[in-house]
């Protein structure tokens, strides 16, 4: 079984704290216009980001109308505003799924710097692991969806952001069980839209 490489690696250590709540489930009323996609935003962060709390950034009413189904809880596991010992504002928010899986939204800002080559270099990382994420069109300014056990879509805003969102079994298995990648891929494409991807 592969975990995450990469983006997910950066932000797997976390410590648990509160549920919490945010955007109205409508959706998000910053949606990015297509050359803030596309990173022609300049330095403001684009999808009304929350920098330092993916739970406010993606509403958990959002995922639930998204998902079909209740979101029973969404906890906070990671919440790092930039400092000066830290440049990276990065957060993680766990939605558990009422029927039991859980999506996992990582979310990863850099200022000042430009990660327009962000993909560009995943790509190269996971290809020189052997590994063939594939490329998924029409999300931020780039995307990949990489198969397995616990699948995750990578994504780009912008000039400074990246999110990652990831797949978890029920309590009975860490993993998706077979045939759960497909719904996964499509939700996590239509979550990704919902905060500027």
């Amino acid at each position: 079984m592969r975990m995450t490489v990469s983006f997910a690696a950066m932000t797997a250590a976390c410590g648990l704290l509160s549920a919490c709540g945010g955007a109205s489930a409508g959706g998000n009323a910053n949606a990015p216009t297509p050359a803030d996609a596309a990173g022609g935003g300049g330095d403001a962060l684009v999808g009304g980001w929350t920098e330092a709390d993916a739970c406010k950034t993606l509403d958990q009413g959002v995922v639930a109308a998204v998902a079909g189904q209740a979101v029973t809880k969404a906890e906070t596991k990671m919440n790092h505003q930039a400092d000066g010992d830290d440049p990276v504002s990065r957060s993680q928010c766990h939605y558990l799924l009422a029927d039991g899986r859980t999506v996992i939204l990582s979310t990863r800002v850099e200022m000042p710097v430009d990660n327009t080559d962000g993909p560009a270099k995943f790509e190269a990382q996971e290809k020189s692991m052997n590994m063939v994420p594939e490329a998924v069109a029409g999300v931020g300014r780039g995307a990949y969806w990489t198969p397995g056990d616990m699948p995750h879509l990578d994504f780009w805003l912008g000039k400074h952001q990246t999110a990652f969102f990831q797949f978890k079994g029920d309590a009975s298995t860490i993993t998706l069980k077979k045939g759960d990648e497909a719904w996964a891929k499509d939700l996590a494409i239509k979550l990704s839209h919902k905060i500027g991807g």
